[in-house]
C-alpha cells in the first residue's frame, strides 16, 4: 500500500519548503521510498496523489530487477562513465562481473551477500582493506 506525507521545511532565507514523501509498504515492511521538493504546499500534494495513484495502478511501480551482471554491464557499454574510471576500478567491476554475487537480482541483495562475497574473496587471497 502506497502512502505520502508532506513536511514543511525551512530554509536558510526565511521560506520555506515543502517535501512529499512516498513510501510503499507491504506486510509492515517497506518496500519502496522516494521523496521531492517543492516550493509550495499544493504542488507536493498534487505530486503525492498522482504519484501514489500512478504506484497502485502500476503494479507498485517498482521497475523490473535484474541481476548485477546486468547493471555492470550498463557501466561498462556507457562510454562517459566507462572512460573516466580508473584502472583499478576498471578491474574491480570486472571482476565482480565474474563473481557469485553478479547473479543476485538487483532487489533480493542483502547484507549477507556482501559478507559472504567478501568472505569468499578473502579465503582466496584477498587481503582485508580497514579505511
Amino acid at each position: 500500500m502506497a502512502s505520502f506525507t508532506i513536511t514543511k521545511q525551512p530554509k536558510t532565507n526565511s521560506y520555506f519548503s515543502h517535501r512529499c514523501a512516498i513510501v510503499v509498504k507491504k506486510n509492515n515492511a517497506i518496500i519502496h521510498r522516494e521523496s521531492k521538493t517543492f516550493r509550495k504546499k499544493e504542488l507536493a500534494r498534487t505530486f503525492g496523489k498522482k504519484r501514489v495513484q500512478e504506484i497502485e495502478n502500476d503494479d507498485l511501480g517498482i521497475k523490473k530487477t535484474i541481476p548485477l551482471s546486468a547493471l555492470l554491464d550498463l557501466y561498462i557499454e556507457d562510454k562517459h562513465l566507462w572512460e573516466k574510471t580508473g584502472r583499478t576500478k576498471r578491474y574491480v567491476i570486472q571482476m565482480l562481473r565474474d563473481c557469485d554475487i553478479a547473479k543476485i537480482n538487483s532487489n533480493k541483495l542483502k547484507t549477507c551477500d556482501l559478507i559472504e562475497h567478501c568472505k569468499v574473496r578473502q579465503s582466496s587471497g584477498a587481503k582485508l582493506c580497514l579505511v
